[in-house]
């Protein structure tokens, strides 16, 4: 009787123990198979701000810019900028200078993941010309080991390659990568490269927007003589057997001079008879 009663005390205990334990075993495997490990402990308390964390970083080639994030100056081009609030940013830059409106500001909208990185990497120049890359991450359906990677920008149909080796052109959706570092490089004729690196991760869709700029013409290649008109264009300067003459040239003014003394004589004078005769 005793003894019952020990079991039974010690079951009830043993039950009360063992039921959440199996509970909570059970909801841990459903999260392990619905979302990764950096995900589950972004969800967990006091562990949910560790994972919170968006880098940005911008850089500008050729000077420096002003930085706006959503209408907030942050500050100047190159900005390595952490702990900013995931979600959709607008991000304006605009490259500084001594005459007010000489460049145009620039600006894109980007989507910023915790635990990510995202980089804007651009050349500003005068009446709007710009050039860069610019890379950021988005959620996409998961496929273990693999990540997804979306390319677009300008000029359109230019050649894409991954590792040197050509992909497609532009614009590339959704395409299916393993995880891990890749070149990119974009390139189209008439047109500068643009070369950078890339990390496809696990669960996301990287995304990638560039601009390429154009070849400055070499004007020394161009021919811009036009040829001269001829003479006989002109029909003051033909004469009657289709020698042109020069009225500057001395013996064209004597010729002339001549000529004009032979139709100057008087009729009644060519009649004299030479007195000799």
């Amino acid at each position: 009787m005793q003894f019952s009663t020990i079991y039974n005390g010690f079951m009830k205990k043993f039950l009360i123990i063992l039921i959440p334990v199996i509970l909570i075993t059970f909801v841990v495997s459903i999260l392990l198979f619905s979302i990764s490990g950096t995900e589950l402990f972004s969800k967990l308390p006091f562990t949910n701000e560790l994972y919170k964390e968006s880098s940005l970083s911008i850089t500008t080639s050729g000077g420096i810019a002003t930085v706006l994030i959503d209408d907030n100056e942050i500050g100047q081009t190159p900005l390595d900028l952490s702990d900013l609030e995931p979600g959709p940013h607008k991000i304006q830059i605009t490259r500084d200078s001594d005459t007010t409106g000489y460049y145009e500001p620039e600006i894109y909208f980007i989507e910023l993941m915790p635990n990510t990185e995202s980089i804007i990497d651009v050349e500003i120049g005068p009446a709007g010309v710009s050039a860069g890359y610019v890379l950021y991450y988005t959620e996409s359906p998961r496929v273990k080991g693999s990540g997804l990677i979306s390319i677009s920008g300008f000029p359109g149909k230019a050649d894409v390659y991954i590792n040197d080796d050509i992909t497609g052109q532009l614009p590339i959706y959704s395409s299916e990568l393993e995880t891990g570092e890749y070149q990119i490089r974009i390139k189209s004729d008439g047109f500068e490269d643009v070369v950078f690196p890339a990390i496809v991760r696990e669960g996301l869709n990287l995304n990638i927007s560039v601009k390429l700029l154009p070849i400055p013409t070499d004007l020394e290649l161009l021919d811009v003589t036009q040829p001269a008109e001829p003479n006989d264009a002109n029909p003051n300067n033909a004469n009657t057997d289709g020698n042109s003459e020069d009225p500057s040239n001395p013996q064209d003014q004597e010729q002339n001079s001549d000529q004009n003394t032979d139709q100057n004589v008087d009729p009644e004078q060519s009649n004299i008879e030479d007195p000799q005769q």
